[in-house]
């Protein structure tokens, strides 16, 4: 079979192993082999009860990283419960064939990619080059949904973005999310992933909800050469991309473009870009909080939620939860311990750690009722410092 007709294999979340007969990324065939030999064979899956135009998830993923595959499963089971019809937005063979090897589908889903020439212009005119591939996955949802007449979809970061909720309780919240929009004419509706952190200042795709019935293109032909790429660039020194020229529209109130939270609820945004420490977010009283930080006093461990956020509702707060915060570094356990401990969290370097575990014996002199824990996030750090664990307590 050559690239435009596939036969896969998939496992299906009951077990089941089936194949699929896939013609240009669609399931258009599913083969089904049975104990006594016998083989089933039916078209494309009709199980949704809504109409597919309005209940689209297009799930992103880029590379198998670490909880890449635990993140993407989430969102798969999350889709399905939503009865959500999913396009996977994948262009890496390797990364495709993982997902088939090791997540438990639905059957409901196609693939989809992300390399269409004519929207090469729309690419190199929305972002600077280090954002081309990023910026024309994002072009290619919109234009993906357009050319299908999804008249709403999620657009998701499958890979790196995972709610500490039961998937049941996310379904309800996004549908809340939906209702706000609709009723407020929110065209663009994005998790509180950066907003909060740089203080109003950064509009993000990561988890969002779109309003298609809108042409996009058109904003984009309109805007994109108008020297808003410059203008933010020269304010923020940052790379440009899709991600700052909705904040532009936003910003100039050109649409109505909004961010989202959960009360109480804790989401890891595994990649982040500023800090290791800053992938786990919770929001609480009007608190955008990162609790790795939170447990050593920084005074980057909280923020307030931007004024223009939306609350979509709250979240159920349990020991699970806290344990799965902390889960990482062992902090939940430690604190649990100690009421007197101090975290340290040196530059992750071997020098800079050897530099701390050689002063915690003088420090231990002029403080010998303290605790202390260091942070490490590489096992040899780690080695390496258990050499002065008498040091610590």
């Amino acid at each position: 079979m050559n690239k435009f007709v596939k036969l896969i294999k998939i496992r299906l979340i009951n077990g089941k192993k089936i194949k699929i007969l896939q013609l240009f990324g669609k399931n258009v065939l599913y083969i089904e082999k049975y104990l006594n030999k016998k083989i089933k064979f039916y078209l494309r899956n009709n199980a949704l009860t809504t109409n597919p135009s309005d209940n689209i998830f297009y799930l992103k993923i880029n590379t198998i990283k670490d909880h890449s595959l635990e993140c993407f499963q989430k969102w798969i089971d999350i889709a399905n419960k939503k009865n959500a019809k999913v396009y996977i937005v994948c262009d890496d063979k390797k990364t495709e064939l993982s997902l088939y090897k090791n997540i438990r589908f639905h059957d409901n889903f196609e693939v989809i990619r992300s390399k269409i020439k004519k929207l090469y212009p729309y690419m190199k005119s929305l972002s600077c080059k280090f954002w081309y591939n990023d910026v024309l996955t994002k072009l290619a949802i919109f234009y993906h949904a357009s050319k299908h007449g999804h008249k709403n979809f999620w657009k998701i970061d499958a890979d790196d973005t995972m709610f500490c909720i039961e998937n049941d309780d996310i379904v309800t919240f996004l549908q809340n999310a939906e209702q706000i929009s609709n009723e407020q004419n929110i065209k663009a509706f994005s998790l509180d992933i950066h907003t909060s952190k740089l203080y109003g200042k950064h509009w993000s795709f990561g988890v969002c909800y779109i309003d298609n019935t809108i042409d996009w293109f058109s904003i984009f032909q309109k805007y994109m050469n108008n020297g808003w790429k410059e203008k933010y660039n020269q304010r923020f020194k940052e790379g440009m991309n899709l991600d700052w020229f909705f904040t532009y529209l936003r910003d100039e109130k050109i649409l109505n473009i909004k961010s989202f939270y959960i009360n109480k609820s804790y989401f890891y945004h595994y990649h982040d870009r500023s800090s290791d420490l800053m992938k786990l977010s919770h929001w609480n009283d009007n608190k955008l909080i990162y609790p790795h930080l939170k447990c050593m006093n920084s005074y980057f461990g909280e923020r307030p939620i931007f004024l223009g956020n939306i609350c979509i509702g709250n979240a159920e707060a349990s020991v699970y939860i806290k344990q799965e915060v902390s889960k990482d570094y062992n902090l939940y356990n430690l604190l649990a311990i100690y009421d007197n401990l101090e975290i340290l969290y040196p530059p992750q370097g071997l020098g800079d750690i050897l530099f701390v575990c050689a002063l915690i014996r003088e420090y231990k002199r002029s403080n010998p009722n303290k605790k202390i824990a260091i942070l490490v996030t590489k096992k040899h750090f780690y080695d390496f410092a258990k050499l002065y664990q008498n040091e610590f307590f």
